[in-house]
């Protein structure tokens, strides 16, 4: 690879380490991460799967138990994502991400498959 390719991007990968797009996700990763809420909400969203995943075990699919179980796997689910902080971090994250497909995109214009 030539010297001048690498040095751009390096160039491109300083410049996405200090856009806004990558400051906002990692700002909103971090208030996750030090966040009991959340931490509590993620956890019960865990202990949800594990439960419901035991319950299959023993189970089918179609059972009460396993609807019950999965309604409230369901509903874990939703609390930890209707958190503030994790709608956040969502968002933060489809913009960043955004501006990586459209950064591909431009990249590997006119390559095909």
């Amino acid at each position: 690879m030539e010297i001048s390719l690498i040095d751009k991007i390096l160039d491109l990968k300083e410049e996405l380490l200090n856009s806004k797009e990558f400051l906002d996700f990692k700002g909103a990763e971090l208030g996750l991460e030090n966040n009991d809420e959340v931490a509590l909400l993620s956890y019960k969203k865990d202990m949800a799967i594990v439960e419901y995943e035991d319950t299959l075990k023993h189970y089918s699919r179609n059972s009460n138990e396993a609807l019950k179980s999965n309604k409230l796997l369901s509903e874990a689910i939703f609390k930890l994502n209707e958190n503030p902080l994790v709608k956040e971090y969502n968002s933060s994250l489809d913009i960043l991400n955004d501006l990586l497909r459209d950064i591909e995109s431009r990249i590997f214009e006119g390559i095909d498959d």
